[in-house]
């Protein structure tokens, strides 16, 4: 009796179950080479871009948006474009500059137009999460692998879109299920405030201010007590012949899956304006249909030594996400 031959072609599997252990073999390379993490790091950049967006009020606050609007009842407007592009890659945000506009809206005879620069640096994410929360995202990371090219076939690398859909994929697949205990970051960002025209005070008098802001602020994300922002930052306003610095503290806290939060912060002022600020507010954040953030409001009571005041900031990120 002769010996029965084996006709395989290389590259093809023969039965479902060697499918399967290659298939398996593919995903476990592919989650090793990416050092363990949740989801890849585009798709951590989505996820940030809308955690860290249920919150922004001021000019000096981060966005992860292309563009951004923030104004408040004071008649302060600030438009923001950042200048970042995303490579079409896999790649974590670290640094990125942005360039704005600023003008008071309510007060136009007090000549307030300036241009605004701000450069942003990031910390790595950390992630902490139990091995169950891990096993989802794996299996989801799996879904979206870039299918295997056959042998000696001509590998094309994906195109941009389809690298930020899979990333958007994994970014909601994430927020959606809560797989993760708690994310952390933190950001340091530098902006400075040059007016275009000479402005006017009260009494009718000109000058030309400058202002310069430096703050860092820690976010942590959970998913069971929620959202907190912590920002330490120092301000320095020059105004005619005098120096005006400051220094501040604040935080925002939305409790996990609520649209509102408790917020304050206390500043400061030295030299020869050396009052205290403070306010409570009301942060609010209203979502689109896919629960990222579409504009968030913050009721403030400030406290202006010697007099206590209403108002209300708005800040809205629009365009596509930069990274």
């Amino acid at each position: 009796m002769g010996t029965r031959q084996s006709h395989i072609v290389p590259g093809r599997p023969q039965t479902p179950r060697l499918l399967l252990i290659v298939a398996f073999a593919i995903t476990a390379i592919h989650l090793q080479a990416q050092d363990s993490a949740l989801v890849s790091h585009r798709a951590m950049n989505i996820f940030l871009a809308n955690a860290i967006g249920y919150h922004l009020s001021t000019p000096n606050d981060l966005t992860l948006y292309k563009n951004s609007v923030t104004l408040n009842s004071d008649g302060n407007i600030a438009i923001y474009h950042n200048l970042r592009q995303s490579s079409g890659q896999d790649d974590p945000i670290r640094n990125f500059t942005s360039i704005g506009i600023q003008a008071n809206i309510r007060y136009p005879e007090t000549n307030q137009l300036g241009g605004l620069v701000k450069q942003t640096w990031l910390s790595k994410p950390r992630t902490r999460y139990t091995p169950g929360q891990k096993k989802t995202m794996d299996s989801v990371r799996a879904i979206v692998l870039p299918p295997t090219p056959p042998q000696n076939a001509i590998y094309t690398a994906p195109k941009d879109q389809s690298i930020y859909d899979d990333a958007l994929f994994q970014a909601h697949a994430l927020a959606n299920t809560s797989a993760y205990q708690l994310i952390t970051l933190n950001w340091t960002s530098a902006s400075l405030y040059v007016p275009f025209l000479t402005q006017k005070d009260s009494t009718k008098q000109t000058f030309y201010p400058l202002h310069a802001n430096l703050s860092h602020t820690r976010f942590w994300e959970s998913s069971h007590w929620g959202r907190l922002y912590l920002t330490v930052a120092g301000d320095a306003q020059i105004n005619k012949d005098f120096l005006t610095p400051s220094l501040g503290a604040r935080f925002v806290y939305l409790p996990h899956t609520s649209h509102f939060g408790l917020s304050g912060a206390l500043q400061q002022n030295f030299g020869p304006y050396h009052v205290t600020t403070a306010y409570i507010g009301l942060p609010i954040v209203l979502i689109d249909k896919k629960a990222d953030p579409a504009c968030t409001f913050e009721f403030q009571v400030r406290f202006n030594d010697p007099t206590t005041t209403v108002g209300v900031t708005a800040g809205i990120p629009f365009s596509k996400i930069a990274f």
